[in-house]
């Protein structure tokens, strides 16, 4: 994600090229200021509550910490209806 609007899209654009990013990856966004991002790349794993349950700056393992999340989980399930 970038805070970039879409006048910097062609840039941004050229710089994922050039780095061979193919993920996903979103421009004009606060995200950046809203999780206060300090350097790329950055890592978070969101809970369903919407809350960081882990980042990059903290020590751990990624699949640990997505595995966690899972588990601490609920929310809804594929039909929508809410998982127990």
């Amino acid at each position: 994600m970038t805070d970039e609007g879409k006048d910097a899209l062609k840039k941004t654009e050229a710089f994922l090229k050039k780095h061979k990013i193919t993920w996903p990856c979103g421009y004009g966004s606060q995200v950046t200021k809203d999780y206060k991002v300090s350097g790329w790349p950055t890592l978070f794993v969101i809970g369903a509550d919407g809350k960081v349950a882990w980042n990059d700056y903290q020590q751990g393992d990624l699949t640990e910490a997505i595995e966690k999340a899972l588990e601490a989980g609920g929310g809804e399930d594929e039909e929508g209806e809410e998982e127990k």
